[in-house]
C-alpha cells in the first residue's frame, strides 16, 4: 500500500512568513520604545564616563577629575591641575533630552569626584559610600558607586 505524503505547499510557506513580518513590524515597535533605548544608552554612557574618570584619577594623582552632572547634560570637567571648576566643552558632553538625573534623590546639579585610590568623594571631600545615580525615562535605572569604588549598574 502506498502512503499519501503531505506537506505544506510553497505558497502556504510563503504567506505565513510574509504574516510573521508583518505582525513583527506592527508589535515589535510597542516594545521597544526610542526613550527605552535612550536612557538604556545614557546609562551605557554615564558609566563609562564614571569609570574613564575613575581611571583618570587613580593615573593622574594630582590633577581634580571631576564629573559634573547638570539638567542637560553629564561630562568630565577638563582640569589641569588640583583644582576644580572648568567647564565641559560642549562636544564633550552627554547631552541628556529625553532622561533626568539625580544622586541620592537629589534632583540639583552634582558633581562626583574620585580620589587616586578611586573611590569617590562628594563636593565636600566627604567620602561618597553606596552613590545611587536615577536615570529617569520611561523606567528608572540605577547606578551605584560603592564605598571602594566598584561602579555597576543595579
Amino acid at each position: 500500500m502506498k502512503r499519501k505524503q503531505t506537506a505544506f505547499t510553497l505558497i502556504e510557506l510563503v504567506l505565513v512568513m510574509l504574516l510573521i513580518g508583518v505582525l513583527s513590524i506592527a508589535v515589535a515597535p510597542k516594545f521597544f520604545t526610542s526613550s527605552d533605548v535612550e536612557h538604556y544608552t545614557a546609562r551605557d554612557r554615564v558609566l563609562a564616563i564614571l569609570r574613564l574618570a575613575q581611571a583618570q584619577a587613580m593615573f593622574q594623582r594630582t590633577r581634580c577629575i571631576r564629573v559634573a552632572f547638570t539638567s542637560s547634560y553629564v561630562g568630565i570637567e577638563p582640569n589641569t591641575s588640583g583644582t576644580c571648576g572648568a567647564t565641559v566643552a560642549n562636544d564633550r558632553r552627554l547631552h541628556l533630552s529625553d532622561v533626568s538625573i539625580s544622586a541620592n534623590g537629589s534632583g540639583s546639579d552634582f558633581y562626583i569626584a574620585f580620589d587616586g585610590d578611586g573611590r569617590s568623594v562628594t563636593t565636600n571631600n566627604g567620602q561618597c559610600s553606596s552613590c545611587n545615580i536615577a536615570i529617569v525615562g520611561s523606567e528608572t535605572i540605577n547606578i551605584r558607586i560603592e564605598s571602594q569604588g566598584y561602579i555597576h549598574a543595579l
